[in-house]
């Protein structure tokens, strides 16, 4: 047995009736514990304008209506205002002030970067500039998409709250501003302008300063830097391709802050357009499909999740929110009228707004990168003796987006008992010797090196060794750390046997015409066997010269030796000056000569006349 309402309440609901009788016919009334619902005849020809004076009247007693259709009836329901407790427009003013802070914080990183000021350069002008630049055009495009959303609001009769700007941290400063709207939206008409109304006003508004900023980054025209690791990056959407256009050049250049600003702009546009949720793209969706929407939404927010993964993950955060917010669209008061053919046009226009603003991958830090490519070239095979070394030959790559020093290696540590090395520099490009410090070759982005390391035996051994061993060839990080290795094999024979040449006092002397110069050649066999050397002196015009072992006996510039294995010879050369030598240097060589091996020696003497 339904009981029977209050007095107080019987007038109430009397009230309402009278009131949404004057607009709609009533042929049913039933009462909830918080509402009143008629069921009432519907002209739909008037429907529209009808509702929205019974809301405005019904408004004026603190009642709202809400009116569906649903069995092939029309009910109207009306229940009580909620209260809302706005707050002051200080708390809209004390979030301004941080977020202007923070746009101008992170604008300060952007114009330092931009100017090439080392580090973070915190001065008036830096601040002025990074207010300039970047904070006042980012805030005025936010706040202008927000004021069209507050005007609009204004317009069909809603209270609405001043925009509440969102600080945040580099490299933009703001996660964006929002408006309060603190009563239910009457029609589908209303949400329509209400969800275009922020999006139009701030793409309008990015277009001339994402215009200047595209002509100061041309006018300025700073090349980008080489090094690009442990660097962000931004994803430039189409709009901002075409109108690039307009401003061309050659070359990779940093972005002027503004046109930074310009870029924020148009992703702000295109999330707020993304037909999901409580976004104004879900306003739009909603207000033009009705309840269908909810499948755009769930479309959208899978759409996110996707590119999320394959992209940015913050796509992913993003989809999580909007699914936290709701994903269906709570529905306006009146939902039954439906939006013009001309409003559709109009959304099907700022779907392509959010095409060409959107960007799947906004902002991706690329990371450092000391990678390099390393070849051998003729071949990675090597004899060496004391009389014989080899140069192996690499070519080095850069294919880092860091400049690195580049450390050789010879490995493993048993072969370097042996086994000595040296290793020499080339630029590719002009075959100039690059000298190589200690602590490493310099190898800048994208340059070409050639490297010849050469071995060369540093101990005598008995028999033919041979050594499998690899040419460590390693990048180093900024902090000396081993980034990229390339271990490239090779195999040194060290031959058994050797001879070295030694010359005392040295290859050069002083002397006066008429007198003669004393040089003593020592030779040292590490042959298994004899050999039979011929010395041969080659002279000047006028000049004498004689070579011998221990007696000058029958001296002569020839000297045929036989040396004994595993035995040292020491010779003497006797060099004379004729009185008619012009004072100046001259030059004489002795030519070493074995019949057992192919390994002929010269060896140049320098005689100075004083």
């Amino acid at each position: 047995m339904q009981s029977k309402p209050v007095p107080d309440a019987a007038a109430e609901v009397e009230l309402i009736k009278s009131i949404v009788s004057r607009y709609f016919t009533i042929y049913e009334t039933n009462l909830t514990y918080d509402s009143v619902s008629f069921k009432c005849q519907v002209n739909a020809q008037s429907l529209e304008d009808n509702f929205k004076r019974l809301r405005e009247e019904l408004g004026r007693s603190n009642y709202i209506p809400v009116i569906t259709y649903k069995g092939g009836e029309h009910t109207i329901t009306v229940g009580k205002l909620p209260k809302t407790n706005p707050k002051g427009p200080w708390i809209n003013a004390v979030m301004l002030a941080f977020t202007v802070g923070t746009t101008i914080f992170a604008g300060l990183i952007l114009w330092n970067g931009y100017s090439g000021n080392e580090g973070l350069l915190i001065t008036p002008e830096t601040i002025a500039m990074a207010a300039l630049t970047f904070a006042v055009p980012l805030l005025a495009i936010l706040g202008i998409h927000e004021m069209g959303h507050y005007y609009t609001a204004k317009k069909h009769g809603l209270s609405a709250s001043l925009p509440f700007f969102i600080p945040a941290p580099p490299p933009i400063g703001t996660f964006g501003a929002f408006i309060s709207i603190r009563e239910p939206i009457p029609d589908r008409r209303t949400l329509f302008n209400l969800g275009i109304s922020g999006p139009i006003a701030g793409f309008i508004a990015t277009i001339p300063i994402a215009l200047l900023g595209l002509f100061l980054t041309a006018e300025g025209a700073r090349l980008a830097p080489v090094e690009t690791g442990d660097m962000t990056f931004v994803s430039f959407p189409l709009i901002y391709e075409f109108f690039s256009m307009f401003f061309p050049m050659a070359g990779d250049y940093l972005i002027h802050p503004t046109a930074m600003a310009g870029w924020v702009g148009f992703l702000v546009t295109a999330i707020n357009l993304i037909p999901a949720g409580s976004l104004d793209g879900g306003h739009i969706a909603r207000s033009i499909f009705g309840t269908n929407s909810k499948y755009i939404s769930w479309t959208a927010v899978g759409f996110l999740f996707v590119i999320g993964s394959l992209f940015n993950l913050a796509w992913l955060l993003f989809a999580l929110l909007v699914m936290l917010l709701g994903l269906e669209h709570a529905p306006p008061l009146n939902d039954i009228t439906k939006i013009d053919v001309r409003k559709k046009f109009i959304g099907a226009l700022l779907a392509v707004v959010l095409v060409v603003s959107f960007v799947p991958n906004p902002l991706y830090a690329v990371p450092a990168d000391y990678s390099f490519e390393a070849d051998i070239e003729g071949g990675n095979e090597a004899n060496i003796s004391f009389a014989l070394s080899h140069d192996f030959k690499f070519n080095i790559i850069s294919t880092a987006n860091m400049n690195t020093r580049l450390m050789v290696d010879l490995q493993p540590s048993n072969v370097k008992a042996d086994v000595g090395f040296s290793v020499q520099f080339y630029d590719n490009a002009s075959g100039e010797i690059i000298p190589a410090p200690s602590e490493g070759i310099p190898l800048n982005v994208s340059a070409n090196l050639i490297a010849y390391m050469t071995v060369y035996q540093t101990n005598q051994v008995s028999e033919d060794t041979e050594y499998s061993a690899a040419v460590l060839i390693k990048s180093l990080t900024r902090d000396n750390e081993e980034a990229d290795i390339h271990a490239i094999p090779v195999n040194i024979t060290i031959l058994a046997g050797n001879y070295t040449l030694s010359v005392e006092p040295d290859t050069s002397s002083s002397i006066n015409p008429g007198s003669t110069a004393l040089f003593y050649l020592n030779i040292s066999s590490a042959y298994s066997s004899g050999l039979n050397f011929t010395i041969t002196l080659i002279l000047p015009s006028g000049w004498s010269g004689w070579v011998f072992e221990e007696t000058p006996t029958n001296a002569t510039n020839r000297l045929d030796v036989f040396l004994e294995k595993y035995s040292n010879l020491s010779c003497t050369i006797v060099i004379f000056a004729p009185l008619s030598a012009p004072t100046g240097t001259v030059f004489v060589t002795a030519d070493i000569e074995t019949k057992e091996i192919p390994e002929d020696r010269t060896i140049l003497f320098a005689i100075h006349v004083v």
